[in-house]
């Protein structure tokens, strides 16, 4: 159940729409709300370092409510606000279901989700006839043949997979049987192959760390170091297949060259992907030899870290730093997917962080507000380029909720990290794997959500925090002992509660965005009666937000009622007066009512809030 969830979600555009991301967490709340009244959760004692992360990341959820009160969009603040409950309703779901016996089972499930996902992912390049693609290459050209089906995004395709490695590796080092031991790395291949056909960094590191991580935490690092050097040899194999089909990485992938490399790429890929399983199964089954000592683990450990510092030294670091910290340049197209893997540039993330850690410092206990980045970049933006995310979480969060919101979410993945990491010694071998697995899995998502947006895109930061959940339970030998039933139908009372102001905080904006697509789609047939109506509709819902009083505005603007339209438009620009857009449509309505004067000061305003649209300076110059 939990793969053919994982895998819906990826499928579903990694559940980034508005609608679907509320659907999911009125989903996932309910079910903890039945959970809870039903008595079938918690089954295990809790944890009180678990339950120390579960409060800490209820206060960063409050606190993000807290922050509409001086957000200048009250509208992004409530969307980010349900976004952090879905998390929080996520890693509360998986804290309270899981037992520790049938961790592994949690394991398989998230394995087969992503392994599945990353299958769909190359067969929709292998043969890309039988799939719809979303066009992302036609709203975004610059991305080139960048692989992103099923999620839309490139790295967000990448990472999401490569939270798959240490998960999959844990099956590899703790299973009994050889044929299932070989069974996980059979996906490896498969995944190297999605990460360079979506040439994504970001996933490289993701792996990389997920896979140093569970090296270091495992309990048979021999064996784990005997999985990554076979899953190894698959994953070059792999990618040298990709290298000899020019078109079929780079494009143009409607030729029929492509669709002729897809179908071979297709078998080799597959052909290394059994190798790569069976081999490992072969050698584990046969291989009984004694294992190396400890003096030979640490010289190992030596010559590893003596070749890293000297690859790193012979990168030139302080010029791949300033390769970073350029804008955002143009790559060789006709080899795009190398060319970007093996360049230092930061496409525009030195920019994007430098104007978080500026926002942070204009107010540094509580930040701007939740969604408050967007607007920043675009009044103090240092380069034209457009983006609504600051490409990392953790300044992200700075610059919105200050100092206060950072300390709240580090506190509650360090509560869970911690506090599973610190019992780490009195667990058996077998519970070690485990969690060398799930903190494997949880570090690279932190990495992955550190240098690009996966806090925005659902499905990524899904997984990443069942992987938090897991370690919340993996944290729980010491239990929070309750002194009688009082104390326990206390939680249980809290839990019920937040359930319940979770469902209304995620039920009004899902509701008023139906409403107001309803109102485009009435508009969209010219029945402007329904269209009204159905705006109405959406502001009863969304009180706070500026967007119904938007439509509102362009269907009077449509039937030819200006003042009104008028009206509207002053309504969404009180909601919303750091969004640009709105003044622009402000000054065509004045215009069209005969205040000139007005207009002006509207269109002065707009280029005050994005002082580098073209767009804007056009409109300005006339």
């Amino acid at each position: 159940m939990l793969a053919a969830v994982v895998f819906g979600v990826a499928y579903d555009g990694g559940e980034y729409d508005v609608v679907a991301r509320h659907t999911l967490a009125v989903a996932v709340w309910w079910a903890v709300a039945l959970l809870v009244a039903s008595g079938l959760a918690p089954r295990e004692p809790l944890g009180r370092l678990g339950v120390a992360a579960a409060a800490l990341l209820a206060l960063f959820t409050a606190w993000t409510g807290l922050s509409i009160a001086w957000a200048a969009s009250a509208e992004r603040a409530v969307l980010e606000l349900d976004r952090a409950a879905l998390y929080l309703g996520i890693f509360t779901l998986a804290y309270l279901l899981v037992r520790r016996a049938d961790i592994g089972a949690w394991f398989d499930g998230l394995s087969l989700g992503l392994s599945a996902t990353a299958a769909l992912a190359l067969t929709s390049r292998f043969f890309p006839g039988h799939f719809a693609h979303s066009r992302v290459e036609q709203l975004l050209p610059g991305v080139g043949a960048r692989l992103t089906y099923p999620v839309d995004y490139w790295n967000g395709l990448g990472i999401l997979v490569a939270l798959a490695v240490p998960l999959l590796l844990r099956a590899a080092v703790a299973e009994s049987q050889p044929v299932v031991r070989g069974a996980a790395l059979v996906p490896f291949p498969g995944i190297a192959a999605v990460v360079f056909l979506a040439s994504s960094r970001g996933a490289i590191a993701a792996a990389i760390v997920g896979t140093a991580v569970f090296l270091g935490l495992t309990a048979d690092r021999w064996r784990a170091l005997a999985a990554i050097a076979t899953a190894a040899a698959g994953v070059v194999a792999a990618v040298l297949v990709l290298r000899t089909r020019n078109e079929l990485v780079n494009g143009p992938l409607d030729s029929a060259a492509a669709v002729s490399q897809g179908h071979g790429a297709a078998l080799f890929v597959g052909l290394i992907c059994l190798a790569t399983g069976g081999v490992f199964a072969l050698a584990t089954w046969r291989l009984r030899a004694p294992r190396p000592s400890a003096a030979a683990g640490w010289a190992l450990g030596g010559v590893v870290l003596i070749a890293v510092v000297a690859g790193v030294a012979l990168s030139h670091p302080g010029r791949v730093w300033n390769d970073f910290k350029q804008p955002p340049g143009k790559y060789a197209q006709t080899n795009f997917a190398a060319a970007h893997l093996l360049s230092g540039r930061g496409n525009g993330r030195w920019q994007f962080w430098t104007a978080a850690v500026n926002e942070f410092r204009s107010r540094p206990i509580g930040g701007r507000g939740a969604g408050s980045w967007e607007a920043w970049w675009l009044r103090d933006r240092s380069i034209a380029y457009f983006t609504r995310y600051t490409h990392s979480l953790y300044l992200q969060v700075l610059g919105e909720l200050g100092i206060a919101g950072l300390l709240l979410l580090l506190g509650a993945f360090g509560a869970a990290l911690g506090g599973a990491l610190a019992v780490r010694a009195s667990m058996p071998p077998e519970t070690r794997i485990a969690l060398a697995g799930v903190a494997g899995g949880f570090m690279a998502y932190a990495i992955g959500s550190g240098i690009d947006w996966m806090w925005q895109l659902p499905v990524v930061t899904v997984v990443g925090f069942v992987c938090l959940g897991l370690l919340a339970r993996l944290a729980s030998p010491n239990p929070l002992v309750l002194p009688n039933r009082s104390g326990r139908a206390a939680i249980v009372i809290a839990v019920a509660v937040a359930s319940l102001a979770a469902l209304v905080v995620e039920a009004s904006p899902l509701l008023g965005e139906l409403r107001l697509r309803d109102s485009q789609a009435a508009a969209a047939r010219n029945d402007s009666l329904a269209a009204e109506r159905a705006a109405l509709d959406a502001h009863r819902l969304e009180p706070w937000a500026a967007t119904p009083f938007l439509q509102l505005a362009l269907l009077n603007e449509q039937a030819g009622q200006i003042a009104a339209a008028n009206r509207a438009i002053d309504a969404a620009t009180v909601r919303d007066p750091s969004n640009w857009q709105l003044w622009l449509v402000a000054s065509r309505l004045q215009v069209k009512g005969g205040a000139v004067g007005a207009a002006v000061r509207s269109i002065r305003r707009a280029r005050a809030l994005d002082p580098r649209s073209p767009l804007l300076r056009q409109v300005g110059s006339h």
